[in-house]
């Protein structure tokens, strides 16, 4: 029977420069993605069978996004704009590393991926903490890995 797996203790980790020197983004809530999808391309012709029914090929594959949202604290390096922060990505308007990491009972299973801050939004509510949500556009094909311990 297979094993339910709670995902708390999972991270988001980020390196501008290609996936070398990753570094935990702090303060991260709620992980989502990559939301991956695949075009349909329809192929239906005049003489397609059973009268007329659609007939379809798969199209290309989309990784989608990843998103979260973190409490923000424009203190931390790794929450700014210079050249350590996730917001540096938006800045320069290029992709960065990121890694979705989850720990699993056996060692840990981790998505690598290439991506572009697309998505900056801050919260400032009355009555709530200063929190914000991230989301990347994933860019190419996403690597799933699992190593064990």
């Amino acid at each position: 029977m297979a094993e339910k797996r709670g995902s708390f203790g999972a991270s988001v980790k980020y390196d501008p420069l290609g996936g070398t020197a990753w570094t935990t983004v702090v303060q991260v809530g709620d992980i989502n993605g990559p939301t991956m999808t695949r075009g349909i391309v329809d192929v239906t012709t005049h003489d397609s069978p059973d009268n007329g029914w659609r007939e379809k090929l798969g199209g290309r594959p989309d990784a989608g996004n990843i998103s979260f949202g973190l409490q923000w604290d424009p203190e931390q390096d790794i929450h700014a704009q210079g050249t350590a922060g996730i917001l540096y990505d938006f800045q320069r308007n290029a992709a960065g590393a990121w890694r979705v990491e989850a720990p699993i009972a056996s060692g840990t299973v981790y998505w690598d991926l290439s991506g572009i801050l697309i998505g900056a939004t801050p919260a400032l509510l009355v009555e709530g903490s200063l929190t914000q949500e991230i989301t990347i556009a994933v860019s190419g094909k996403p690597a799933l890995t699992a190593t064990f311990a």
